[in-house]
């Protein structure tokens, strides 16, 4: 590993937030500089520095054996009793897995949620740097949560409007960006007409 520059992102990553870390994160995933391997351990490494931190954190907990739930693995079951699966549909070519809130968020404005790891991903990849609380997992976490005991360091913003910010912002050049991307068009129309329709 070049010695320079894994001396620069190891001293930025010192007594770095969680959030700062996922920025410095992102800058390593994108420095061309950096070869793929040593990519992957100073990811490595931010994972660790970010587990150490959370150790403590609120976290999904398995009632039958007690040990704590990964959200990725449990995706299509309950999030831990905070959603119900609901099944599948096909929306702009795409097939999303459907839940609803749990009784503990029945008050949440939020009465469904369409999810889609590949879509996921990318916004993920794309909006991190804009997403409330630059939360890493934002885009895998049932909107309902956000804010709630088990993501508060975030909070729901529609994605019409972290478009908004991402294009304000210049992280990136447009609407058209996204289907450039891989979001489908239909749903990138979708969405601005919806944010159309919230200023006007």
């Amino acid at each position: 590993m070049s010695l320079n520059r894994s001396d620069y992102y190891m001293g930025k990553l010192w007594d770095s937030s969680i959030g700062e870390m996922l920025i410095i994160l992102d800058q390593i995933e994108n420095d061309v500089e950096l070869s793929a391997d040593e990519i992957n351990i100073l990811a490595h490494i931010i994972e660790e520095l970010i587990a150490d931190k959370r150790k403590g954190e609120l976290s999904l907990i398995n009632k039958i054996n007690g040990k704590p739930e990964n959200l990725r693995q449990i995706m299509e079951n309950d999030f831990g009793e905070t959603a119900r699966y609901e099944g599948e549909i096909d929306l702009y070519g795409v097939r999303w897995k459907v839940y609803t809130p749990s009784s503990e968020f029945s008050n949440s404005k939020i009465k469904k949620w369409n999810y889609n790891q590949h879509i996921s991903g990318i916004l993920r990849d794309t909006l991190i740097g804009v997403v409330p609380g630059m939360f890493k997992e934002y885009f895998d976490y049932p909107p309902w949560l956000l804010g709630s005991k088990y993501a508060p360091d975030t909070y729901f913003v529609p994605l019409e409007e972290i478009i908004n910010v991402a294009i304000a912002r210049g992280v990136i050049t447009g609407w058209g960006y996204l289907i450039d991307i891989g979001i489908p068009r239909l749903m990138v129309d979708d969405l601005r007409a919806n944010d159309l329709g919230s200023i006007f």
